[in-house]
């Protein structure tokens, strides 16, 4: 990287902190999920037992900068809507928006390290940083932007490691950095193990295949004793960081609460033992078995909540916050959702639909062309670049394994569930629009534009800004975003 790139990240990232801080204390009142979370926080400062069907870490950092800001438990987390008596909330919402700020950078070097360009890296970063719902769920107390950030730095460190991949950067410590991210994530929310699971399945098929090719391409049994340390270490560091955070979570909650209506009886009876440490890993499994049922017992309906082929259309946003304000005989509104900026999501979604058609009709012209003993065309032979094929692969599936699985899951779901594949869309995106020849200055300048027209008209809803009775007009194109 050159001087322009470390510019046009640091820039990039202060503009990101700008528009995660702006307003931070706005509203002061419970927005969406902060209701829940704020509980569980207040719960682990407290000591008393809380349940929950995530795994601890997001809920243990937002707790750990309470605990450093000085904040006092006592807030109920009632409802949304329901006023902050002070302004210690402001610290929980502190490294939500730190770590939604810091994405955007990892994203611009992901997207590099896949591209080796810097227009696709630069133009993946502007969509992020004007993406409306990724703002959102990272502004409030809300543990996605944890989840995010740990799992896309999991991928950029294991593509970064000369291990497993010749143009990498760094040797098996970037490994562990992944390792240790990928275990941060899953220990944020379950569906982290998409992250994982990509760089275990792709770190197989590389250190499989330097085994079958030892002898052609006379690899060291030094080198494949290293790709078989890494890739265990890619097993066991995340497991490891997993079960490590359940013990902290259970002796930072050693009292009674509400969350023991979830737990049996020998749980409860541990815990009135102080958890014990011979009974940890039974505690573990307890736990971790009513997290899953929970999860699967969720059948309650939400106005707001979505069907999961609707994601990628943007047709169903989050109602996360309303206020209603009288002003003579008028009457204005302020409102917050979970609604992205609909140039950069709609223009992902036909990005990824065409980057999977045009990449399956080359493959499978060149199929054909093998077939028929034919010479290639020069598109083919773009095809058989090693690195070509990776990131085409790489990107298809990640993009899969973190929209399709949802097809399979019975319970209510929101449109927040699909930040993790829109962020791998926008990369596709990104990655399409740049490639082949030079792109015009004027196509450019169209993207620039329509990504902050969408921001902009969005940014009403996105910071909870005075609207007046006429402003669904305005904002909300489609009855259903209503």
């Amino acid at each position: 990287m050159n001087k322009s790139h470390y510019f046009f990240i640091i820039g990039v990232f202060l503009l990101s902190l700008f528009l995660h801080f702006v307003a931070i204390d706005y509203p002061k009142e419970a927005v969406f999920d902060e209701v829940h979370f704020g509980k569980f926080v207040s719960g682990y400062l407290t000591g008393q037992y809380f349940f929950d069907i995530h795994p601890p870490l997001g809920k243990l950092m937002i707790a750990g900068m309470g605990k450093v800001a000085g904040f006092t438990p006592g807030f109920d987390f009632g409802n949304i809507g329901e006023q902050y008596p002070n302004n210690q909330y402001i610290w929980l919402r502190f490294l939500p928006a730190l770590f939604g700020s810091l994405l955007i950078p990892l994203i611009y070097l992901l997207t590099f390290r896949l591209s080796r360009s810097a227009r696709a890296a630069r133009l993946a970063a502007l969509f992020m940083v004007l993406e409306n719902a990724l703002l959102v769920q990272s502004k409030f107390i809300l543990i996605d932007s944890f989840l995010l950030f740990f799992g896309f730095a999991s991928i950029y460190f294991f593509l970064e490691s000369r291990v497993f991949f010749d143009e990498g950067k760094w040797g098996i410590w970037a490994s562990i950095v992944a390792a240790i991210a990928s275990g941060l994530a899953l220990s944020v929310k379950w569906t982290a193990v998409s992250f994982l699971g990509l760089i275990l399945a792709f770190g197989f098929f590389i250190l499989v295949k330097k085994i079958l090719a030892r002898r052609k391409y006379k690899i060291k049994r030094k080198e494949l004793f290293t790709t078989a340390i890494a890739y265990a270490l890619m097993i066991v560091i995340p497991v490891t960081i997993y079960v490590a955070l359940f013990a902290v979570h259970f002796s930072l909650l050693p009292q009674k609460g509400p969350g023991n209506a979830y737990m049996d009886q020998e749980f409860q009876k541990s815990q009135e033992r102080g958890f014990p440490l011979q009974d940890f890993f039974s505690n573990f499994y307890s736990l971790n078995l009513e997290m899953l049922r929970s999860n699967q017992r969720i059948t309650a309906t939400h106005s707001y909540s979505s069907k999961w082929y609707t994601w990628p259309f943007m047709l169903r946003p989050i109602y996360y916050w309303n206020k209603d304000i009288t002003v003579g005989v008028n009457q204005e509104y302020e409102k917050i959702y979970l609604i992205g900026n609909p140039f950069v999501w709609w223009l992902s979604t036909i990005a990824v639909i065409y980057f999977f058609l045009t990449n399956v009709m080359q493959g499978l012209r060149f199929i054909m062309m093998r077939w028929m003993k034919k010479r290639p065309h020069k598109l083919i032979h773009a095809i058989q670049k090693q690195a070509y094929v990776f990131t085409i692969t790489f990107l298809l599936t990640a993009y899969a394994v973190n929209f399709f699985p949802f097809i399979f899951i019975g319970r209510v779901m929101f449109l927040y569930h699909y930040l993790t594949a829109l962020i791998f869309a926008i990369i596709v995106a990104a990655i399409t629009l740049t490639s082949g020849p030079k792109p015009r200055k004027i196509l450019m300048s169209l993207l620039v534009a329509g990504t902050l027209f969408g921001f902009f008209v969005m940014l009403p809803v996105t910071y909870g800004t005075v609207l007046h009775a006429s402003w669904p007009r305005y904002v909300f194109w489609l009855k259903s975003w209503i």
